[in-house]
């Protein structure tokens, strides 16, 4: 990935002043490998591709972000609705948790933070819509676990950025001191 899609990436996340460091493993082009890759994780049951993609992140998160990496104390997936864990049979940034603990030896939380609310699919709204679309979906069920802490926020794939910076802004807003951000891939 180049500097430039690093940039990007890192600019789409000023609003999170209390960020250590954005990661994306891949760049995302429609019909380009990354989305293929995706597609296979979420629909077509392949939980251990997650597993893999994940691993591939913490390789490169431990080697760019290494001073940062070790003060994480925990990772945390982005939660999808109960109603789509039931279909799909698993959360996929879950799949890329695992992963990530495999290179970064870190403790992980699937359970405090969920999405409370079903939306629609982001995939064929505008900017505007995903950012309305995704107001309030989450909650943390225990705040004391996050207080104090330095989170990394991990998903499949950042587009506008609303789902995962709604959910670093309520960890934030609940005491979390740092929510840095990884991801399989990035719209550029």
């Amino acid at each position: 990935m180049d500097n430039d899609l690093l940039k990007k990436f890192e600019n789409k996340f000023a609003i999170l002043h209390k960020s250590e460091f954005q990661m994306p493993l891949l760049k995302f082009q429609s019909k380009g490998s990354a989305q293929k890759l995706l597609h296979q994780l979420k629909y077509e049951g392949q939980y251990e591709l997650g597993v893999f993609l994940g691993e591939m992140l913490g390789k490169k998160v431990k080697s760019r972000y290494r001073d940062y990496a070790k003060d994480i104390d925990i990772i945390v997936p982005i939660p999808i609705h109960s109603s789509k864990r039931k279909t799909r049979g698993y959360n996929q940034s879950e799949a890329i948790v695992e992963g990530l603990i495999k290179q970064l030896d870190l403790k992980y939380d699937f359970d405090n933070l969920i999405r409370h609310k079903k939306t629609a699919t982001q995939t064929k709204k505008s900017k505007v819509d995903r950012w309305q679309n995704v107001s309030g979906i989450y909650r943390i069920q225990n705040t004391k676990e996050f207080e104090g802490k330095s989170i990394l926020l991990v998903d499949d794939v950042v587009t506008t950025g609303a789902t995962i910076i709604e959910a670093a802004e309520l960890l934030i807003r609940n005491g979390a001191s740092s929510v840095s951000i990884a991801c399989i891939a990035i719209e550029a």
